[in-house]
């Protein structure tokens, strides 16, 4: 049987992320707050990164970035494409990071 803690720890990761962003970031736009959404990115960097430096499976971060999706847009409300595209191009730009340095720290860096 093949390992699946790599993408427990997406989905599980993942799911953190995306409550984080429905809530938080839900409550911190209704709230006025300017530049929220760097916040909430940092936030999906950090839990991009956490999961993956436990788990270095390739493909780990996208998926993440798909449960936050998936969670956003049928929890949240509806589609706000500009928050898709962004989760969706941050999970993207991470894994390659991680990719081409192989998950080593200077990977979790850039």
């Amino acid at each position: 049987m093949r390992d699946a803690r790599p993408w427990t720890h997406a989905a599980l990761f993942g799911t953190l992320w995306a409550s984080t962003e429905i809530t938080l970031g839900t409550l911190l736009g209704a709230g006025g707050v300017p530049m929220f959404g760097t916040l909430m990115s940092s936030f999906g960097v950090l839990c991009m990164v956490t999961a993956r430096r436990l788990q270095p499976a390739p493909g780990a971060t996208l998926v993440m970035g798909l449960v936050v999706t998936f969670l956003k847009v049928f929890f949240a409300g509806g589609l706000a494409l500009g928050a898709v595209v962004g989760i969706l191009s941050q999970a993207l730009l991470v894994e390659l990071a991680f990719t081409a340095t192989r998950s080593t720290v200077p990977g979790a860096v850039v």
